[in-house]
């Protein structure tokens, strides 16, 4: 079991469907379900579709208790009812960053989701400005320059399905600029579906807080344990580790969005504690004490 080889790990627009029906319907036999959700009449081969369920039990967003299928109890009733695209994601997501699905960490099978953790993780540590790629050989060239103990992504069968998990679970998407079908690193969307956890009842944290916090939600971003992980294994020599007082500019990418869309305000405090937020060319954007969460409690 694994993520990123959609031959065989399934897709993620099958998930929707089957989400969606359960949301809708309640839990279902196994058998109806396939053949609600993937008629004989409308595919070549139930398989993909059989493929797709089997994962995403065993990733446990959805349970099978005796042939019967349901979605996973620890989701909220909101998501459970919904099931509208973000909530979906948002669901997704957790299951993908759970420590129970990446205790095979540098496994290249049976990793659970561990695959797509390592990739987005290094993706992730990437100068967005530098790295705006297409097709697997760019991406491969920078993975001989920076990776010498594992690959993130063996084949195209894996970057394709990188791009498209990434873009579905918010940690980037596809533009047309430079060139068409270009994956652009930018992981806004899934912070800004954490805002909600990381403040909890606040709506202000000091700036240490905060990056502690949304590292442990996104274990995948600065600081998080999977990525400091992957970061341990990159080649210094080709790679520009950002300062302990820096953030990465996927990070800064996402934040500035953020406060652009005033989602959240960033706040620069005399006599505090800040970070940077870093730009083109690893340039300063604007120092950071405090982040205000525009949906926190007053």
């Amino acid at each position: 079991m694994s993520i990123l080889n959609r031959p065989s790990d399934g897709l993620f627009n099958i998930l929707v469907v089957f989400a969606r029906c359960l949301a809708q319907h309640g839990s279902m036999d196994r058998g109806k379900l396939i053949k609600v959700c993937a008629p004989v009449s409308a595919v070549d081969s139930q398989e993909r579709a059989k493929q797709t369920l089997n994962n995403w039990i065993q990733l446990g967003l959805l349970n099978d208790k005796e042939g019967k299928i349901s979605i996973d109890r620890s989701l909220s009733s909101e998501i459970k009812k919904t099931f509208e695209h973000g909530h979906l994601a948002l669901a997704c997501r957790q299951r993908v960053l759970a420590v129970e699905n990446n205790q095979r960490f540098w496994e290249a099978e049976d990793n659970g989701s561990s695959d797509f953790c390592r990739a987005a993780s290094w993706m992730l540590a990437q100068n967005v400005f530098d790295v705006e790629v297409v097709g697997h050989k760019a991406v491969e060239e920078i993975e001989v320059q920076q990776l010498r103990e594992f690959s993130a992504f063996t084949n195209d069968t894996r970057w394709a399905g990188f791009k498209a998990w990434a873009s579905f679970l918010g940690f980037g998407w596809i533009g047309r600029y430079p060139n068409k079908n270009t994956f652009v690193i930018d992981p806004t969307t899934a912070v800004s579906e954490s805002l909600a956890e990381v403040f909890g009842k606040s709506k202000e944290l000091a700036q240490e807080q905060f990056f502690r916090t949304l590292a442990d939600v996104l274990p995948v971003i600065d600081g998080g344990v999977y990525r400091s992980q992957v970061e341990e294994k990159i080649d210094r020599a080709s790679w520009k580790e950002p300062k302990s007082s820096e953030i990465s500019t996927s990070l800064s990418r996402a934040l500035s969005r953020l406060h652009e869309r005033e989602e959240i305000q960033l706040e620069n405090r005399a006599d505090a504690i800040k970070r940077t937020l870093l730009g083109r060319n690893n340039r300063p954007l604007r120092n950071v004490s405090h982040i205000i969460w525009k949906g926190g409690k007053k």
